[in-house]
């Protein structure tokens, strides 16, 4: 288990987090959304009944686009690679998202769907994701990207069964797929498009389905793109991996922003401490049981 700090106010965060990163693993609990400090937070994570996560970044340590820039003709990576310096610099409007999301697309037009198996079938998910998704039923488990809906679900059957991955809800950008002795791409899909401006319209809808309340609810985000997501009642953690190199630490400014609206900031690689502490509390189902033991 890592080191768990609880902090009364954004000035202590920091200033413990400035001392701590990358050295060690640490919770921070903001005390002003956790007042029971360790104690609640851990009973939140045992009772949490859905989880809603973002992916990259967040479920594994890539960035779809970016690993996509690589197999992208010089002009649409280049292209694509100024908007995605622009989004991070700014705060964006939807539109300027949608054109960020949607300007490589049409230079795949007719790849096979092969192409996007293979890229990620090198992503590697973060240690501790398996048995934490795993520790929901799957139909409570929603992944909220910006990314495309097929290469996420063929990534999730990498390391889950058919059923699970069919069962997880996937709020992603939808390809248009037209079949000629195999699929290509023949377009996409405007309307499920997911931006830093409906990632949290996706997140309630969600657990509006699925009948889960926000309090109940396990809300995971690696930078202020997930701000949306977070909050409204829900425990809601950032993820902080301590692997972050110096120009990605320097992205965290946006703490500041993120800190209200936060149960806990977890600084490691791993998910497993959630896990722990979600198992600290709550008995494990017979099918943990099976799948990993006690």
């Amino acid at each position: 288990m890592p080191r768990v700090s609880v902090c009364a106010g954004y000035p202590l965060f920091r200033s413990r987090f400035d001392a701590s990163f990358p050295d060690e693993d640490v919770v921070f609990v903001n005390q002003e959304n956790c007042p029971g400090g360790q104690k609640e937070l851990e009973d939140r994570l045992a009772n949490a009944e859905a989880l809603v996560s973002d992916v990259d970044g967040t479920a594994h340590p890539y960035h779809f686009w970016t690993e996509l820039r690589q197999l992208l003709p010089p002009k649409a990576a280049a292209a694509n690679a100024v908007a995605s310096r622009s989004y991070w610099q700014r705060e964006p409007s939807a539109q300027e998202e949608l054109e960020l999301l949607f300007g490589p697309i049409p230079a795949m037009y007719g790849w096979d769907r092969k192409v996007l198996r293979k890229l990620v079938a090198t992503f590697v998910p973060r240690i501790g994701f398996v048995p934490l998704f795993r520790s929901f039923r799957a139909e409570h488990v929603l992944l909220n990207s910006f990314g495309i809906w097929d290469p996420i679900h063929d990534w999730l059957e990498q390391f889950m069964s058919a059923e699970e991955a069919n069962a997880c809800q996937i709020a992603a950008l939808r390809l248009r797929w037209g079949v000629n002795g195999h699929e290509v791409i023949v377009g996409y899909d405007p309307h499920t498009a997911v931006t830093g401006y409906t990632k949290g319209e996706f997140a309630q809808a969600f657990l509006s389905r699925v009948q889960v309340s926000n309090h109940r609810a396990l809300v995971l985000g690696d930078s202020k793109t997930d701000i949306r997501m977070f909050g409204h009642g829900r425990c809601s953690v950032l993820i902080v991996p301590r692997s972050y190199d110096t120009g990605l630490h320097a992205h965290l400014s946006d703490l500041e922003a993120l800190w209200p609206h936060l149960t806990a900031v977890l600084v490691s690689d791993s998910w497993d401490s959630l896990v722990d502490m979600r198992r600290s509390v709550r008995l494990a189902t017979p099918a943990e049981v099976a799948a990993f033991g006690n």
